[in-house]
């Protein structure tokens, strides 16, 4: 709403918008790509000086957490060469019918439980305002710019998500506001002529709609947007994390896990997490070493040709698949999250040793992030795996204020997928 409100209104309130703009890029950097055109949009009626100026401010902006950033990761050469390369693992989901539709699913409905009634009504509102304009009537507020304002808003970021990437339902947050003050640009002019009655009715509305969508996450069951979900998900980890700690060795266990490898990962670095889910497509194999306990994290991991399990239930309605694979080969199903990790020569060590773990970081300790579940899956999403190194600003401060050398970096996957996506 900023460059709504600076746009054409002097030189003073665009240089302070792009200063803001600048300095909020320091928080999400994806906020430059997606409002980069409104931006342009703001400048175009400026004059030349004018858009000078908001150039030097939005410059301004971005080295004020760039400079510190690069100086924390290494150089700004490598700092930038890290942050392009995790931007380029991302794929294109409109080259397979199939992520674009898993992209459509996680979008539209993210968006369905953040406008509920509400959606129907902007739809239909939009459709209605669009018709109008295409028949030449005119309407209340004609000459406003709210219809390019809005599409240089909302439609960037909506075709990143449905034609590049999504990682998280929370990414449509981006979406949501300006999807709401939409609602309230094309209600204007029916709330100037609407009686006291039917303005009543439509606040009435409104605070129905919210009330029922903070009731259905605080007191419905849903598995994804609910407080009984979360709860149930704290829990189960809890009581996981706990098990395998106080009764499994770490040295000798080998977790299987397919949405929760990050989770399990996070929660027991010191133990080899290997990912599968039988919804997958493709498959890779691990050796197990001698002695090694196989545990099933969660009912999707399991592998292809799995040994005999005992299902343990370690709390109330928590229950862990273990049995013994000690020297056998393992059929996991989708791809290797270490592959990146590893040299070609160690593609055949044993499943507990391949991962480097150097003693002087726990943090060093901790398995690479995994690509996303589309691509470990083997679904043709395209974002195939790319070596990355993300920089590691705070841990490596901590140790040059101590005088001592970094731990040497791990590498890392660049692909930023979903780690809480069951359709990938």
């Amino acid at each position: 709403m900023a460059f709504l409100w600076a746009r054409g209104r002097g030189s003073a309130r665009a240089v302070f918008v792009s200063l803001f703009f600048g300095l909020l890029a320091g928080f999400r950097q994806d906020v430059l790509l997606f409002l980069t055109p409104l931006w342009l949009w703001l400048l175009v009626p400026a004059s030349a000086r004018e858009r000078v100026a908001a150039t030097a401010a939005l410059a301004a902006g971005c080295l004020s957490w760039f400079v510190p950033s690069a100086l924390l990761s290494d150089g700004p050469v490598a700092y930038v060469a890290n942050v392009w390369r995790q931007f380029s693992g991302l794929g294109v989901s409109a080259g397979s019918p199939v992520s674009l539709a898993v992209s459509a699913v996680l979008v539209l409905d993210s968006l369905w439980w953040s406008l509920l009634a509400l959606g129907p009504v902007l739809i239909v509102l939009a459709l209605a305002r669009g018709l109008a304009r295409l028949r030449g009537s005119r309407t209340p507020h004609a000459d406003h710019p709210g219809g390019i304002f809005f599409a240089l808003w909302l439609m960037p970021p909506l075709l990143f998500y449905l034609l590049v990437h999504i990682g998280e339902w929370g990414y449509v947050l981006s979406l949501v506001p300006g999807l709401y003050a939409l609602l309230a640009w094309l209600l204007r002019p029916i709330i100037a002529v609407a009686p006291a009655p039917w303005r009543a009715a439509g606040g009435l509305l409104l605070l129905a709609n919210a009330l029922v969508g903070a009731g259905l996450f605080v007191l419905g069951d849903d598995p994804v947007f609910s407080t009984a979900s979360l709860a149930g998900h704290d829990r189960a980890t809890d009581a996981k994390t706990q098990y395998l700690r106080d009764t499994l060795p770490a040295s000798s266990t080998i977790v299987l896990a397919s949405v929760e490898l990050l989770v399990a990962r996070y929660y027991l670095p010191d133990r080899t997490i290997l990912y599968s889910d039988d919804r997958a497509t493709g498959t890779y194999t691990r050796t197990a070493p001698a002695g090694a306990t196989l545990v099933v994290y969660e009912a999707h991991a399991r592998p292809l040709d799995p040994p005999a399990f005992d299902t343990v239930e370690i709390a109330p309605g928590i229950q862990l698949e273990i049995g013994h694979a000690s020297g056998t080969t393992l059929s996991l199903h989708g791809r290797d999250a270490d592959r990146a990790s590893r040299a070609p020569a160690d593609t055949g060590r044993p499943a507990g040793s391949s991962r480097s773990r150097p003693s002087q970081s726990r943090a060093a300790a901790r398995s690479p992030r995994p690509a996303c579940r589309r691509c470990l899956r083997g679904a043709p999403c395209a974002t195939a795996p790319r070596s990355s190194s993300r920089p590691r600003r705070a841990r490596r401060s901590r140790h040059r204020r101590r005088g001592v050398s970094p731990p040497p970096r791990t590498r890392r996957n660049g692909c930023a997928g979903s780690a809480a996506d069951p359709a990938h």
